[in-house]
């Protein structure tokens, strides 16, 4: 443990702020906020590095961590400190990057308190068994996602999945225009192929403990039709992330804690070392020339999260909030806005229109959306209820002893989208949200196996349809 203790210290808390400080001499532009940032990233880190050494299994809770570090820690210290900030977001008010800071830390320290909170007495009451996967109930629906899959190739062509982003988007637009259609094609072709994958791996784990015979052709099947569908070449990042994300995870990358060691920080590394280049060969004309390094990159439009926070106290300073009005839209997003008329805009949408930016499609990460809705008071609240309900998921996940058992077919992929909602914005996460829901429900079914008081299951019987 304190071997992994001093390198992921080392790494999160000494060389990467180090390197960032390092890249980003201080200009005449920048904001004497950065010193916070640092110290946010120092913080931040040595809570990471904990996670990786002593409890790496807890994936909701690293990898809000991890977004925090490298989103609202790394960036705006490169921001601030260099004064460049993101294209798609200029001419901030750099007078408010103070209490922006603020904000993120409020956020930050309300979300630990959160996990710190002590959790009710356990109920003298037997647990319910653990969810196993139901056989019929996975094979129907994985029929299903390879059927929806072929649709969406079929009608978009097999060229224009393998070809730049840009003329990927150009065919799903002519074939289907409708973008609320579209979205629901895409997530439908997508997300159901990510759970039936996860859900097959756990069969064959549950089919091994019980002697039976293990599916091997049908997860290879879902996994070349998911590489079709969402290709690493014309697919958002994002998604592809949390698709090859969840798939590592159902082969067993986070089945022990040495396996969740390496890929916490694989993650981390990643996600400043890869994630900026990602799309460097997915767009015409970008692939070419010198690139910037890492430290630079945390100043492109990839790393807008704290900028949009600062944009959100500017609205809130001359708009007020909007009295939870963009959460509503949020929980209400299946509602078509020709039933409702004045239903809330996505967050991202509605700070552009404000600043007057050419690009609209910017994040709204989750401190901006309690922000805009309530302000100060809501992000503690908020960020605090977060916090507990990201300790309920990591335990009910299962973070100990043979994981690969006990971790079910959601928590293989929700963690890795969880980035995806806490960088927003909520609005458009929350039909993946869905859809990631409501499938892990259908493949799965409660265990015969009796379970105890503690919430331990009995040893896993045969799986019932």
């Amino acid at each position: 443990m304190w071997g992994w203790l001093t390198v992921s210290g080392i790494m999160l808390i000494g060389l990467g702020p180090a390197l960032v400080i390092a890249a980003t001499p201080l200009s005449d532009a920048s904001s004497g906020a950065w010193v916070w940032a640092w110290l946010l990233t120092v913080v931040v880190g040595a809570r990471y590095a904990w996670l990786v050494a002593a409890a790496p299994q807890r994936l909701f809770e690293i990898v809000v961590w991890l977004f925090t570090y490298v989103f609202l820690g790394l960036a705006p210290l490169a921001q601030m400190r260099s004064g460049r900030y993101p294209g798609t977001t200029p001419d901030l008010d750099t007078s408010l990057n103070g209490a922006t800071t603020g904000v993120v830390w409020l956020g930050a320290a309300a979300f630990a308190l959160g996990l710190a909170l002590r959790p009710p007495k356990p109920s003298s009451r037997p647990a319910a068994p653990p969810a196993e996967v139901s056989t019929h109930r996975l094979l129907g629906f994985t029929a299903l996602a390879l059927v929806l899959a072929a649709y969406y190739a079929s009608r978009v062509g097999v060229g224009p999945l393998f070809s730049t982003r840009e003329e990927r988007v150009d065919v799903e637009n002519i074939v289907w225009g409708n973008p609320t259609v579209l979205a629901v094609v895409k997530a439908a072709a997508t997300l159901p192929l990510v759970v039936a994958f996860s859900g097959l791996m756990r069969l064959r784990r549950q089919r091994r403990a019980t002697g039976g015979r293990q599916p091997l052709l049908l997860p290879g099947l879902v996994l070349a039709v998911m590489a079709v569908t969402v290709s690493p070449v014309s697919s958002p990042r994002y998604l592809f992330g949390t698709a090859a994300l969840a798939v590592l995870v159902a082969l067993g990358a986070a089945s022990t804690a040495a396996r969740a060691r390496w890929l916490a920080l694989l993650l981390a590394a990643g996600l400043v070392l890869v994630f900026p280049y990602a799309d460097l060969t997915r767009r015409p004309g970008e692939s070419g020339g010198a690139q910037p390094g890492p430290a630079q990159a945390l100043s492109s439009s990839d790393f807008d999260a704290f900028d949009m926070v600062n944009n959100t106290l500017a609205f809130v300073q001359a708009e007020g909030t909007t009295g939870g009005r963009q959460a509503l839209g949020a929980a209400l997003f299946w509602v078509p806005r020709a039933v409702w008329e004045d239903k809330p805009r996505d967050t991202g949408i509605l700070l552009a229109a404000f600043r007057d930016y050419s690009v609209s499609n910017l994040s709204s990460p989750l401190w901006a959306e309690l922000f805009i809705d309530g302000g100060w008071v809501l992000v503690a609240v908020g960020m605090v209820g977060l916090g507990i309900f990201v300790r309920r998921l990591d335990r009910h996940a299962g973070t100990g002893g043979d994981a690969t058992v006990q971790r079910g077919v959601l928590a293989d992929i929700l963690p890795f989208y969880f980035i995806i909602m806490l960088r927003g914005s909520l609005l458009q996460s929350m039909a993946g949200f869905t859809v990631l829901a409501l499938s892990s429900l259908v493949v799965t079914a409660r265990s015969p196996g009796p379970a105890v008081a503690d919430g331990t299951a009995a040893p896993l019987r045969a799986p019932q349809p």
